[in-house]
């Protein structure tokens, strides 16, 4: 896979190998698919409505005003999201019974020392945070990109999860399913 230092979703990632990251990821039934809808359509609007003030070389004034409408959509967007996440209480599994949580923790503290340095991290029932560096470079002088890790961890998790839950199948919700505009 293409290693790319910039990517756009709903909003603009980067990643760069040195960098420090907040990343959540949830079950995939944890937010139902439609339940976003007129936010996503917003943003997307919003969105292209900037792309075109700024290709016409439009007053800043406006390009300002419709920028700060945009953020704050996305604002509103991902605490309306994270109020919904922390709402759910029926999930396909329970990532913090205590073998869902000890695989996370395991799981996560996996590549500690070696492509990682943990910050911190909270297993909630249908989601997980974490907050962690990524080295620059591995002890094989290459270098360390976000994306390797979370499909890692992602990967593993899931599979291990599944074992213990008697799943097949995928158990984290695509990123950009839940916030691609």
């Amino acid at each position: 896979m293409e290693k790319k230092e910039f990517y756009r979703h709903a909003l603009p990632h980067f990643q760069k190998p040195g960098q420090s990251y907040f990343i959540t990821w949830v079950l995939k039934d944890a937010v139902p698919p439609k339940a976003f809808e007129s936010y996503k359509i917003k943003i997307s609007n919003l969105h292209s409505k900037l792309q075109i003030l700024n290709d016409n070389k439009a007053d800043n004034a406006i390009i300002l005003a419709t920028r700060m409408e945009y953020y704050l959509t996305v604002n509103n967007f991902m605490k309306a999201y994270d109020d919904l996440l922390h709402l759910q209480d029926k999930s396909i599994v329970n990532l913090s019974n205590e073998s869902n949580r000890d695989i996370l923790i395991r799981t996560l503290a996996f590549w500690e020392g070696k492509k990682i340095e943990n910050y911190a991290y909270c297993v909630m029932s249908n989601h997980v945070h974490w907050v962690f560096r990524v080295f620059e470079k591995d002890n094989n002088n290459q270098p360390v990109y976000l994306q390797d890790i979370l499909q890692s961890v992602k990967r593993f998790s899931a599979t291990e999860i599944n074992k213990i839950e008697g799943l097949k199948g995928s158990l984290w919700q695509n990123t950009a399913d839940a916030v691609n505009c």
